[in-house]
């Protein structure tokens, strides 16, 4: 009985750190277009990303294309564009709502089914248009210039923007999107507020990696000790 919930201590602590590493990335793009294979600018080696066009998804895929999240992203976007080709900066959702007494609507974007007890890592990307991403008050903007481009000639600041440690208070993160540019075609008077691709990566609690450390350690003394 022993040796059995040792395993399952050592089961436990081993997962944690696991779990913490998990990447969701996503490919906003229209029905039918490519979807993007490759690497993003987080740590993750991962190459699958979830294609999403208007909407919402549910239960998105990790970037191993295979371990299933409960990760859901929706957003207020009204349009997808595609200028064709497996490039992420060339898909994107789109909004361009009419002018209100110099002022615009804004779209915005929901991250829900995150654990609450970790911090994520987000990075946003975007071509074509200027914009700025707003999380927690904190604003990060780009250029959208180079949206030919791809992984690793991309620019923090040009073709994506880094949101780090995160806190997603009750799970769940909300993304403001404004845009920047001043470039009003090809809809008229309405500057275009864009999303290319996003990435959400959990990253461990300094806490818990060390509480793991330690429980690691423990369980190995037990267990050398009844060898």
């Amino acid at each position: 009985m022993r040796k059995t919930s040792l395993a399952v201590l050592l089961c436990v602590f081993a997962a944690g750190p696991a779990m913490a590493d998990l990447t969701v990335n996503i490919d906003f793009q229209p029905a039918g277009a490519a979807t993007y294979t490759g690497v993003g600018m987080a740590a993750d080696p991962g190459t699958y990303w979830n294609a999403m066009g208007t909407g919402a998804a549910s239960n998105l895929l990790a970037s191993d294309g295979s371990t299933a999240t409960d990760i859901d992203v929706s957003t207020t976007y009204t349009q997808a564009y595609s200028n064709s080709g497996n490039n992420l900066l060339r898909d994107r959702l789109i909004w361009a709502p009419p002018t209100h007494e110099g002022t615009f609507d804004n779209p915005t974007i929901n991250i829900s089914g995150l654990d609450a007890s970790l911090t994520y890592n987000i990075y946003i990307y975007a071509g074509y248009y200027g914009q700025t991403y707003r999380i927690d008050g904190v604003d990060k903007s780009l250029t959208g210039t180079g949206w030919n481009d791809n992984q690793p000639s991309w620019v923090e600041g040009t073709q994506y923007v880094s949101f780090l440690g995160v806190n997603p208070a009750g799970g769940n993160l909300d993304i403001d999107v404004f845009n920047v540019g001043i470039d009003t075609t090809p809809y008229g008077d309405s500057p275009s507020t864009v999303v290319s691709g996003m990435q959400i990566q959990a990253v461990p609690v300094p806490g818990a990696i060390l509480l793991g450390m330690i429980g690691l350690s423990v369980v190995g003394m037990k267990l050398r000790k009844r060898a």
